[in-house]
């Protein structure tokens, strides 16, 4: 009988239940499956066998296994995976804040793959069908560390950026609470200003519609500041009583300024539910 043993030291669970529907679609195809397991020493080991009446059934066999440790190691574990390279990289974090790092990691992976994922899958099994070739005995997270060296680096990758990610968010909510308290300290100078999302970016004008243009900063060139830093800066000088945002269903591009201004004028930034200035 041709038999290969699988072993895992904390993932036994989801491991034999992927194996248990692996295994049936084997048995659909008439191959007949042999399974034991048994624990030692913290692992489980998970054994499985078919007989040896056709040529076939080892290569099958080993193709069927390494499709369902494909789908573990994608599927199952870069959530552990990942809260453990943020455990020992990042000692310091607490849980929830680790558990927020492991968040932001997997969307970074989810859109980092891209149409790449295929590749990524195929590169695994590849990689899994050839240790099955020539080994009986796989033990899954020494496989992962070794053999998958450079998806390992990708999961580190996708820790560092979540946590640059975070502390960019930081820095922007820090920013904005200090901009919300000078602006709610400062003595408002002009009745109104209208902040006018249009196609080709954003535009302020005052009440009778003549337009605000922002001035650059003494010491200041036009290439060292974003022109949305710019208008949020303008608007913070202006000191309007009301800020009314016109367009903005027709102006996406700009929406993650407005909702910063939002945020900093607060009760102060209205959305005008339609009017010429919004048709511009």
């Amino acid at each position: 009988m041709s038999t290969l043993t699988i072993s895992t030291a904390a993932n036994a669970d989801r491991l034999r239940q992927r194996l248990l529907y692996g295994m049936r679609e084997l048995e659909r195809q008439g191959i007949r499956v042999f399974q034991q397991e048994r624990s030692q020493g913290g692992y489980t080991f998970l054994s499985l066998g078919v007989p040896p009446g056709g040529p076939e059934s080892p290569w099958v066999l080993r193709r069927q296994l390494a499709a369902v440790l494909c789908e573990v190691i994608l599927q199952d574990l870069p959530e552990e995976l990942l809260d453990r390279i943020v455990a020992t990289n990042y000692p310091q974090l607490e849980s929830a804040e680790r558990a927020a790092v492991v968040r932001y990691a997997q969307r970074w992976l989810r859109e980092g793959l891209g149409n790449t994922g295929d590749a990524v899958r195929r590169k695994i099994l590849w990689r899994l069908l050839d240790y099955l070739e020539g080994n009986d005995l796989l033990v899954l997270e020494g496989f992962i560390t070794f053999r998958l060296k450079d998806y390992v680096d990708r999961l580190e990758e996708a820790v560092e950026a979540a946590i640059e990610e975070i502390l960019l968010e930081k820095e922007y909510e820090e920013f904005v609470r200090l901009l919300q308290c000078f602006v709610d300290s400062q003595q408002i100078k002009i009745p109104e200003v209208h902040l006018i999302c249009t196609g080709f970016g954003l535009r302020l004008e005052d009440a009778q519609g003549c337009e605000l243009r922002p001035r650059l900063p003494s010491g200041v060139s036009s290439g060292t500041i974003r022109p949305e830093d710019l208008m949020v800066s303008a608007l913070i000088g202006i000191a309007p009583a009301k800020v009314i945002i016109h367009g903005q269903a027709g102006c996406p591009a700009d929406g993650e300024i407005v909702n910063t201004v939002r945020r900093i004028f607060t009760t102060r930034a209205i959305t005008c539910p339609g009017c010429r200035r919004c048709l511009k």
